[in-house]
């Protein structure tokens, strides 16, 4: 289906998006990697302008991309350090990849087989601990990053990019804490509030639930003839009771009150018709 950026840009429009909130208030802090998140927006910008021709724009999940790299970086950093102060662990490396040299333990050695080192690799993974372009990096016990909060944001319509006519950008809108004592706590940003958010009104959370209720066609078979033969009985105390309203017998037992049971028992066996229909 071809789209026009217009109409890609107006489904868009007032979508939200959520990412991990950075732990630096101040986009001018200097982090562990040297680099504040200024500057390296600025950079990541230079760089996908000079190799995609300025077909994209900031990326936010660059951040994450070069926090996952520091983090194995320092990983690996702190493995060496650990191989060249532990004789006995760099001699284990070297037997598991069946060097047989004797000689320091290089990263370039190293395989799946090697586990001793790929365990203190994991290990120096896990133990992780550094502010990043994304704020605080540490992973809990089962390998995932631990953060406290999520930022929310949402596209908005601004002024259009002259370098490819896009008219959407991101805006900071919200935190979300997920903190275990504060979890869902949502916060508004910035000055944002309902009607800034939602200017059309705030859209259905989710959407509806349709409940169908079927019945088998053999027992809706059964339930037409069961109900066809009490219409029939029904019509038929409904004329015997009219045919014979001046015997004794029937006024004794009241015709209008017998003319009102007959309708009733009429109209019940009826419903069965249009509940079978409508199921």
């Amino acid at each position: 289906v071809d789209c026009t950026v217009e109409e890609m840009e107006q489904v868009l429009e007032h979508s939200p998006s959520v990412l991990s909130d950075p732990g630096i208030l101040n986009s001018s802090e200097i982090v562990d990697a040297g680099i504040n998140h200024t500057r390296f927006e600025a950079e990541s910008i230079e760089i996908l302008k000079a190799d995609f021709r300025d077909e994209f724009d900031y990326l936010y999940f660059a951040e994450h991309c070069f926090d996952g790299v520091w983090a194995f970086a320092l990983a690996l950093n702190k493995t060496l350090q650990e191989l060249e102060d532990d004789q006995v662990l760099n001699d284990q490396a070297n037997r598991e990849a069946g060097i047989t040299e004797d000689r320091p333990f290089r990263l370039e050695d190293f395989t799946y087989n090697v586990s001793c080192v790929g365990e203190r690799i994991l290990l120096h993974m896990q133990n992780t601990d550094f502010m990043g372009i994304t704020g605080r990096v540490l992973f809990n016990e089962d390998g995932i990053r631990s953060i406290s909060r999520l930022r929310v944001q949402q596209y908005r319509r601004d002024t259009c990019n002259p370098d490819n006519g896009a008219c959407l950008n991101r805006v900071d809108i919200a935190s979300v804490s997920v903190e275990e004592e504060n979890f869902g706590a949502f916060t508004y940003l910035n000055g944002e509030n309902n009607e800034t958010t939602w200017p059309n009104g705030i859209p259905h959370d989710g959407t509806p639930n349709k409940e169908i209720i079927t019945i088998s066609t053999p027992l809706t078979i059964l339930m037409y003839i069961f109900t066809s033969a009490g219409v029939i009985f029904a019509v038929f105390c409904l004329a015997f009771v009219s045919y014979f309203r001046k015997k004794k017998l029937i006024r004794l037992t009241s015709p209008n009150l017998n003319y009102i049971i007959c309708c009733g028992a009429l109209m019940l066996y009826i419903g069965v018709y249009f509940y079978a229909i409508h199921s």
